[in-house]
């Protein structure tokens, strides 16, 4: 899984041949990567180390059936996303929108607060009637924003509660 600055297309031929995964590429999937690595991995390992240098390109992979599709990443967060209330795990690297409802917070005060976290390919919105932030992003910058919620969200129950 060694690749010197390597047409991004290639790197998909070479996983899938090996993965035996179909993959679907969109013609706008155009860059070149470098992965270096100095042993060998396994077919899980090798499908992070490749959603990772989509994700650097700003590209995203989603599940359609038994096929995956690379495209620009603002295409697949319009398109074929997971949604989940639950934070999602850090790797496979992907698109997905995460809803959290905020307990002890405003949403709307949260979502002003937390307008600098996004990636450049993420998005915020905001639902007041339900105080419920809705998060597109990579799976990594979700991950992060989830740990600031965290650390929000208790600090704000401490003071509620006089701890």
């Amino acid at each position: 899984m060694n690749f010197n600055n390597e047409d991004i297309t290639k790197i998909i031929e070479t996983y899938s041949k090996a993965s035996d995964q179909t993959f679907v590429v969109d013609p706008g999937v155009r860059a070149k990567a470098s992965i270096f690595i100095s042993e060998a991995v396994d077919i899980p390992e090798a499908f992070n180390l490749l959603s990772s240098a989509l994700a650097v390109q700003g590209f995203g992979i989603s599940k359609q059936g038994n096929t995956y599709v690379v495209q620009p990443a603002r295409q697949t967060q319009r398109q074929y996303i997971e949604v989940t209330t639950d934070v999602p795990a850090l790797k496979p690297e992907r698109m997905v929108t995460w809803i959290v409802t905020v307990h002890s917070l405003s949403a709307k005060n949260v979502l002003r607060d937390l307008r600098s976290l996004p990636s450049r390919d993420g998005e915020m919105a905001l639902s007041t009637q339900s105080n419920q932030l809705i998060f597109t992003d990579w799976s990594s910058t979700i991950n992060k924003i989830a740990e600031v919620l965290k650390q929000m969200d208790k600090r704000s129950e401490e003071r509620r509660v006089g701890k």
